[in-house]
């Protein structure tokens, strides 16, 4: 796919396998200010964490990206740095098989048993929550496209880089003519609508119910495709 400048100093290029370091790496430090991720951190060296979320995402980026299930897209500077990426989940059919070596291993697989429980339980909750409420707002993988992450590294954050990732996202909808779905942040939320998204449901993740500070929410949101 041939890059597509911003402002002259940003690109938009397919990532690979070769750039999951660097997508994990962005990943945890774009999620450090949460209260789950710091408890991640006095439990998990930043090295394991790279190596779990690494796991997570090499499916998609390989096998959901030889099948037709998934794109992902890296922003890069003057100098090839990535300073950015997002997913884009695609509507395939695809065996149980598939779909599992797409979605990688879960965190829990890398949790060991002597993990504080409340915390365990904390993960369990937050995984089910959103999967309840995408299937409660009518997403279905084989209809519907799902953005799948859109991250950008803290130093580049409000350069109009993550507006860049979800136009393209969307204008891949728009081509074929579905919906798309997308989990968001409040911090994303405003990206997001201004974008064409709605919200369907807000979801709070009660870290306070498991001993942990804040009661941050999620937001699942839907864009319709828009005619040309």
């Amino acid at each position: 796919m041939a890059g597509e400048a911003v402002k002259r100093t940003f690109t938009l290029q397919d990532a690979t396998v070769d750039d999951l370091p660097d997508m994990a790496a962005i990943f945890l430090r774009g999620l450090s200010w949460d209260p789950i991720s710091k408890v991640f951190d006095e439990i998990l060296p930043f090295e394991a964490q790279l190596k779990v979320q690494m796991q997570r995402d090499v499916g998609r980026v390989t096998v959901g990206h030889e099948l037709g299930a998934s794109r992902t897209f890296k922003a890069v500077d003057e100098s090839g740095k990535i300073v950015a990426w997002g997913g884009l989940g695609i509507p395939a059919k695809l065996t149980e098989e598939q779909k599992q070596v797409i979605k990688g291993k879960p965190v829990m697989t890398h949790i060991p048993p002597d993990w504080p429980s409340n915390f365990v339980r904390c993960i369990v909750s937050i995984d089910t929550k959103m999967s309840d409420c995408l299937e409660r707002n009518g997403y279905d993988p084989a209809l519907h496209f799902a953005r799948q992450g859109t991250m950008v590294d803290t130093p580049h954050q409000r350069k109009g880089i993550g507006r860049m990732i979800t136009r393209k996202c969307n204008e891949i909808a728009d081509d074929a003519g579905r919906a798309t779905f997308v989990k968001a942040r409040p911090s994303s939320r405003p990206l997001f609508e201004n974008e064409g998204f709605r919200v369907l449901e807000e979801i709070p993740m009660n870290y306070e119910d498991f001993g942990y500070e804040g009661n941050p929410a999620m937001f699942v949101m839907k864009r319709e495709p828009r005619v040309k």
